[in-house]
């Protein structure tokens, strides 16, 4: 399997590495600083807005050099899920707040992406 190197407009946008079936997209920080973070320049087939997965956050560990990136990203999601569930967000706070929270966190928990809020 052979990595792709995705250019725009003489830009590197990125890697895309995978296969047909089962691929990603890993961005440049340059194509986020000439596109933007939501840019729709590649969203009708790939969009570069990142949706985090616990293995992007575990790489992201990895490349900061964390001893044991998995322990220490499975330990902090667990805290994330615990907070959220004994804390009381401030009254003007999102609505959906602590379920937006919980429903990510067990998602990325369980090897999920991280998924949208909910509408």
């Amino acid at each position: 399997m052979a990595d792709l190197i995705v250019e725009l407009y003489g830009t590197r946008i990125g890697v895309l590495t995978g296969d047909a079936r089962a691929f990603d997209l890993k961005i440049e920080p340059g194509a986020v600083k000439a596109f933007g973070i939501d840019s729709p320049i590649l969203s009708i087939a790939i969009p570069l807005a990142l949706v985090p997965t616990r293995t992007h956050l575990i790489e992201e560990g990895r490349s900061w050099g964390l001893r044991d990136a998995e322990r220490t990203i499975h330990e902090a999601l667990e805290t994330v899920l615990e907070t959220a569930g004994n804390e009381v967000p401030h009254a003007r706070a999102y609505p959906r707040l602590v379920e937006n929270i919980t429903r990510f966190t067990r998602n990325l928990l369980a090897g999920r992406p991280a998924g949208p809020p909910a509408t």
